[in-house]
């Protein structure tokens, strides 16, 4: 009998492991990341995702904003965590990121 386990993953939960190479001109490259942030995703995600006929809903500005903040926060804690781990003095970096946090959660918080 078979385990739960042994089921295969979704596809959107399978780790993408192939790559491709594509030509394409710099204009048509322009094109592409724009849409692809306009639409919140990643250049492979965005291709991908077209290529395969999903409808791609682009983000509002609102979004876009609050995704780019988040991504920033990401990479602010991502250096943190690397701080932490060479042991280095990361109070002011985290006295930084607490405020950039706060402001942001204001800014959300009045719909501003």
């Amino acid at each position: 009998m078979a385990k739960k386990n042994d089921r295969p993953k979704p596809i959107s939960k399978q780790n993408r492991t192939s790559q491709i190479s594509i030509r394409m001109t710099p204009m048509e490259r322009m094109l592409i990341e724009s849409r692809a942030t306009e639409s919140g995703r990643s250049m492979s995600q965005f291709l991908v995702e077209s290529a395969m006929g999903k409808e791609l809903k682009l983000l509002t500005e609102e979004q876009k904003k609050a995704y780019l903040d988040l991504a920033k926060y990401h990479t602010n804690f991502s250096r943190i965590g690397n701080l932490f781990k060479n042991g280095s003095d990361i109070k002011s970096e985290i006295l930084n990121t607490i405020a950039e946090i706060k402001t942001t959660l204001e800014i959300i918080k009045n719909g501003k």
